[in-house]
């Protein structure tokens, strides 16, 4: 049964957000439960009938409008207040990033290891297991995307890119998205987008394991491993295949049932867990890694310095990085339909 619009039909301009119902446990159920929304992914129509996205396992790419509907449970269709007469301009932008698919790519455990680094989160006990294998398998891909000469764009961070960068002149705000205020964020924000300025995402949550691993530098001194300890558990996690990464995930997640575990886990007690520790940590090597802060080769680098360098560097990747949930709240949008089957 084909997607019917519930209120005004999607048209150019329109930012959508999706909600995928696959089950509990899974990546989206943990993007929806830890970010405290209903929404996993975004895109935006760019052209009539057109979608652009950063998609898992294809990255940067456009598709048909009603196939991409047809992939979730429903579709939020999101539109611009400022009612620009003109979307030029953000076709234009999202036509660049289009034409750059090759040094572009995104894997939705990279948006869920970042919202486990820098949100409060409680969550049903046997989630701690599996939160580990997705903190490894998001450094493992950001790693292989080193090897590769690519970068990372979340789903929605090339949905606000598009619309922030859509900049026909400095003056003119029709395209601005500014997602909601950064809460109280531990690291001052770092991002600007041509001429609008700042554009913040919710930065880093002060009760987060990333905040209060910043407000207790001496805790990642004393608890991290040492830097070459880092680097070689790091490149010995060869990143897994799609299909092998979910025959894992299936395995962990019959063990957790099996163990009949029950009560909740916290991101306090997740931290204190020496092996989600572990994680934590190979997966802000990682980070540290594509953006450029981790030492080359076999140079010598004082570790209390490149440790602190390493979560400096994620703290600066938060203060930029936007989730659908983000989105959703941006004054500059309003909801105008759902699309249903």
């Amino acid at each position: 049964m084909p997607y019917e619009p519930v209120g005004a039909a999607a048209h150019v301009g329109d930012v959508l957000l999706f909600h995928n119902d696959d089950g509990f446990f899974t990546v989206n159920w943990f993007i929806q439960h830890i970010d405290g929304t209903e929404w996993n992914h975004s895109a935006h129509v760019y052209a009539d009938d057109v979608v652009a996205q950063s998609e898992p396992s294809t990255g940067v790419g456009s598709v048909a409008l009603q196939p991409r509907l047809d992939d979730a449970a429903y579709v939020g269709v999101l539109r611009l207040r400022s009612h620009p007469e003109d979307f030029s301009p953000l076709t234009a932008r999202t036509q660049w990033y289009l034409a750059r698919h090759d040094r572009y790519d995104y894997e939705a455990i990279v948006l869920l290891a970042l919202l486990c680094l820098t949100r409060q989160w409680s969550l049903p006990f046997g989630a701690g297991r599996l939160l580990r294998f997705f903190l490894d398998g998001a450094a493992s891909f950001l790693l292989d995307l080193e090897d590769r000469a690519k970068e990372p764009l979340i789903c929605s961070a090339l949905t606000y890119k598009c619309y922030n960068e859509a900049i026909p002149d400095q003056d003119d705000d029709a395209f601005t998205i500014v997602s909601n205020v950064n809460l109280a964020a531990v690291s001052p924000a770092v991002s600007t987008f041509g001429a609008r300025g700042i554009l913040r995402g919710r930065g880093v949550d002060p009760r987060s394991i990333l905040g209060r691993l910043l407000r207790q530098p001496e805790r990642i001194l004393r608890e991290s491993a040492p830097v070459t300890e880092l680097r070689r558990s790091t490149a010995d996690a060869a990143p897994l295949t799609f299909d092998a990464r979910d025959a894992r995930f299936q395995e962990l997640l019959a063990a957790a049932a099996a163990a009949g575990e029950s009560g909740s886990v916290t991101s306090d007690q997740f931290l204190a867990d020496p092996a989600s520790r572990d994680s934590i940590d190979r997966f802000v090597h990682s980070v540290a890694v594509i953006r450029g802060r981790a030492p080359a080769g076999e140079m010598i680098l004082s570790n209390s310095l490149y440790l602190m360098s390493s979560y400096s560097a994620v703290a600066a990747e938060a203060d930029h990085f936007v989730t659908p949930g983000d989105i959703s709240k941006a004054p500059e949008l309003e909801q105008v339909a759902t699309y249903r089957h």
